[in-house]
C-alpha cells in the first residue's frame, strides 16, 4: 500500500510539473506577443507622427502659396495701374501735340508691320497672347 502512495505522489508531481511547464510556455508566449504588440504600436506611432509632420508641411506650403498668390495679385494690380497711367499719359501727349498725333495715326512701315505680324503668328502658335494678338496692324491684308 505504501508503494501505491508513492506512485500517486510521483504522478501528481509529474502532472504538476507538466502544468508548470505549460504555464511557463504560456507566459513566454504572452511575453512574446506583448513585445510584438509594443513594436507594432511604436511603428504605428511613428507612422502617425510622420503623417502629422507631412500634413503640417503641406499646410505651411499651402499658406506660402496663398501668400505668393496674394503678392502676385497685388503686383498685377500695381502693374495694371501703371499701364493705365502710362496709356493715359500717352493719349494726353498725343492729344496735345499735332506732330505726335500725326505719327500715332500713321501706319507702320511695311517691314515693321511684316515683322510684327510674323511675331504675332509665332506667339499665337506657341499659345501666347501678346500685346498685338488678335489686333489688326496697319498694312495687314484682310483675308
Amino acid at each position: 500500500m505504501f508503494g501505491l502512495k508513492e506512485e500517486v505522489i510521483a504522478g501528481l508531481l509529474a502532472v504538476a510539473l507538466l502544468v508548470l511547464a505549460g504555464f511557463a510556455w504560456y507566459v513566454r508566449y504572452l511575453a512574446t506577443e506583448n513585445t510584438h504588440l509594443h513594436q507594432q504600436t511604436a511603428l504605428l506611432e511613428a507612422t502617425v507622427k510622420g503623417h502629422e509632420e507631412t500634413e503640417k508641411e503641406l499646410r505651411q506650403a499651402d499658406a506660402q502659396k496663398e501668400a505668393a498668390y496674394a503678392q502676385n495679385a497685388r503686383d498685377r494690380a500695381a502693374l495694371a495701374a501703371q499701364l493705365r497711367d502710362s496709356r493715359q499719359k500717352f493719349m494726353a501727349m498725343v492729344a496735345l501735340s499735332p506732330e505726335v498725333r500725326a505719327w500715332a495715326d500713321a501706319g507702320l512701315p511695311a517691314d515693321v508691320a511684316a515683322r510684327l505680324r510674323a511675331r504675332t503668328r509665332e506667339r499665337a502658335a506657341a499659345g501666347h497672347q501678346g500685346d498685338t494678338a488678335g489686333r489688326a496692324v496697319a498694312g495687314d491684308a484682310q483675308p
